[in-house]
């Protein structure tokens, strides 16, 4: 019996060695990516559940906003690619936070507004618009570069999200540039993902917000919601916009005690949010302030 080992032989053992330790080595790098990405999404939960349960004035909202990219951005535990798309999903939060109407009776003149799809005058209703605007601009920006290295669809689903928002926002003109390019940013990141549920939402939320003319279709937005509530692991921001959309469709078809029920279920979720307490209030008066 040789012990001696051709350099050939040699060569294909530790081939053979490297083959069989591949999948620990991608194991490895999924976990870490996972671990990363399950680390930035703890930092920024306290702001997203800020943001809709609306218990912070702004300043406070603002600090911890703050906080939450410092904390980010000097994090070692967090890839570079995820500290990317949570500073633009964290810009994004403080955007809908200052979003957020300060009281029941903003919400009563919002409405009407919103049900016959005037943008404009809804946008006379924010105390400061420039920085709402600038928080979605950021989200953008930076999910511009985000997708210059790769497409993934929580990637593809926020910038289509950051555009949706400034959509509405900014002119009529931009609106009528960008208004076209969201639905099929969002049907690229369900392709990229199919259980990319936020993206699911937004493709319904043009048959839930929009009056009639705009292509609004209530019924139509209700059944593409409906189901998603049977997904287990929905965030809760994700079932709480599920909730409120079911209900909002309802309030476009003007079917009022349908309509309480659900925003009554969305303040179990999130007992301190505006819209839907005024929203209750509403609906219980037959569509009237």
């Amino acid at each position: 019996m040789s012990f001696f080992v051709s350099f050939k032989d040699m060569k294909n053992r530790i081939l053979i060695i490297l083959l069989l330790m591949l999948p620990l080595f991608t194991l490895s790098a999924e976990s870490s990516t996972a671990l990363s990405n399950s680390t930035a999404e703890t930092l920024v939960a306290p702001l997203a559940y800020s943001v809709y349960n609306q218990d912070k004035q702004t300043s406070e909202l603002e600090g911890l906003y703050n906080k939450v990219i410092e904390e980010i951005q000097t994090s070692s535990e967090i890839s570079s690619r995820d500290k990317q798309f949570w500073e633009a999903q964290a810009s994004y939060y403080m955007g809908k936070g200052l979003q957020n109407p300060p009281d029941m009776e903003t919400v009563y003149e919002m409405d009407g507004y919103i049900r016959k799809g005037k943008f404009k005058k809804i946008q006379g209703l924010y105390t400061d618009i420039d920085s709402i605007k600038s928080y979605f601009e950021k989200s953008l920006s930076i999910m511009d570069d985000y997708l210059k290295d790769n497409r993934d669809a929580r990637g593809v689903r926020l910038y289509a999200e950051s555009l949706s928002q400034l959509s509405t926002l900014r002119s009529t003109g931009y609106l009528i540039s960008v208004g076209p390019k969201i639905q099929p940013l969002a049907e690229e990141s369900v392709e990229l993902n199919p259980d990319e549920t936020k993206a699911k939402i937004l493709l319904a939320s043009r048959y839930v917000y929009s009056p009639k003319i705009w292509g609004g279709n209530p019924d139509k937005g209700i059944g593409m919601l409906q189901g998603l509530l049977d997904d287990k692991n929905l965030s809760l921001q994700e079932k709480h916009d599920i909730i409120v959309g079911i209900g909002f469709a309802h309030t476009m078809a003007e079917r009022w005690d349908q309509a309480v029920a659900f925003y009554k279920k969305a303040l179990t979720i999130f007992p301190g949010n505006v819209f839907d307490k005024a929203m209750v209030s509403i609906c219980l008066n037959g569509g009237k302030p």
